[in-house]
C-alpha cells in the first residue's frame, strides 16, 4: 500500500471502494498514525 509506505497504519474497514476516511485529503500526518478507511 502507498499509504503504509507512508509511515501509516492503515485499518480498511468493510469491501469493495473507499466512501470515507478518517484523515481528511491533504492532512499532515506523523509517523505510524492510524488511518481507517471505510468501503463499500
Amino acid at each position: 500500500y502507498l499509504l503504509e509506505n507512508m509511515g501509516l497504519q492503515v485499518v480498511a474497514v468493510g469491501r469493495g471502494r473507499v466512501a470515507n476516511q478518517s484523515l481528511a485529503a491533504g492532512t499532515i500526518f506523523n509517523k505510524n498514525q492510524k488511518i481507517s478507511l471505510f468501503l463499500n
